[in-house]
């Protein structure tokens, strides 16, 4: 099987390019530097030296004929509350540009990772949410990956089946995630701590990186075409911080917000929103409304259709986490 794979080289991206190699995929990958691709003893990737935003990046794509079983396109930018126009020209606009791609270089199957941030959020009784149901998304972000799904989608009605995965909060082995910025906290007592209880009761959607490589390969290899959500079971800020403080032998604790506290996490977030102050996980876990404080989606429709279900349960997906983290020399537990 023959790919053109975009984003290699980010947290999801890294753990794919391995799993395609080891699965005996040719595979060729934009990049722009391919010097800093880490790959497997052994393994040969084509490189197709680039950057997706530029101009010269993008004649070279039209120019370029050689035929892929697939492609994939997980290149994005993540800058959540970021430029709204910034961010429609990467992840919208770079999402058409490939899609152009598949058309001209005649791809068999086009795969897009898209993000849960796509849908919004929800109420309490509405989680978790089908791919069906859609909130307004929360930030810029989310609307341009909402954006980019659109030209990615049309290619089935050109005779290329495609899909857009939703993908849900990743975590796992191999790179500075949420899981290991909540150990941190706890072993630090940090400002993410102290506040937590202002959203502990707020369900996210985590997902083990190598849950996510299996749905992307299993969306490759299947007929399906849509939008799914790659998400593992729905837990909220509180039952992660638990398992983790548990895993790491932390006394749990969950503070009290004063009336203070509550007023600062609002300016906080609001600041976070304009660029005032750098964007961190209290900023993400407060962002949507308190009416609709909820990321909850289902695996259901993705399991049905794609014959996927991740495989990882979260206490074992946050143990290898933090196992790996702690021989990284990112936290340090018993």
């Amino acid at each position: 099987m023959k790919c053109f794979v975009t984003g290699g080289t980010g947290v999801v991206g890294r753990h794919f390019l391995r799993r395609l190699l080891s699965d005996g995929w040719s595979v060729t990958l934009l990049t722009r530097d391919p010097g800093k691709v880490r790959l497997p003893e052994g393994s040969k990737v084509d490189f197709f030296r680039g950057d997706l935003d530029s101009p010269e990046t993008a004649t070279a794509l039209d120019a370029h004929r050689e035929s892929y079983d697939t492609i994939f396109h997980l290149a994005a930018s993540l800058d959540y509350f970021g430029s709204r126009e910034t961010l429609f020209a990467t992840n919208a606009g770079g999402t058409g540009r490939m899609a152009r791609f598949a058309r001209q270089t005649s791809a068999r199957r086009f795969i897009h990772a898209s993000s849960i941030e796509a849908a919004g959020s929800f109420a309490l009784p509405e989680v978790p949410a089908e791919t069906s149901r859609l909130g307004p998304p929360i930030s810029a972000y989310g609307e341009s990956k909402l954006a980019a799904e659109q030209p990615a989608l049309a290619l089935t009605h050109d005779g290329i089946p495609a899909c857009s995965l939703r993908i849900g909060n990743v975590y796992g082995p191999g790179s500075f995630n949420f899981v290991v910025e909540f150990a941190h906290a706890l072993l630090s007592r940090s400002r993410l701590h102290e506040w937590r209880a202002a959203f502990d009761d707020r369900y996210i959607s985590p997902v083990h990186n190598a849950d996510v490589t299996d749905g992307l390969i299993a969306a490759a290899l299947g007929r399906q075409t849509g939008v799914f959500n790659l998400v593992g079971p729905a837990a909220t800020v509180g039952e992660i911080f638990e398992i983790t403080a548990d895993i790491t032998g932390t006394p749990p604790r969950r503070p009290v917000l004063s009336w203070f506290d509550r007023r600062w996490i609002a300016q906080h977030v609001s600041r976070a929103r304009v660029g005032m102050v750098p964007f961190d996980s209290v900023a993400y876990h407060m962002a949507p409304a308190a009416a609709r404080p909820h990321r909850a989606f289902s695996m259901e429709a993705s399991s049905r259709a794609l014959g996927w279900r991740p495989a990882w349960t979260l206490r074992n997906g946050i143990r290898d986490t933090l196992l790996w983290a702690r021989t990284a020399g990112h936290v340090h537990f018993e």
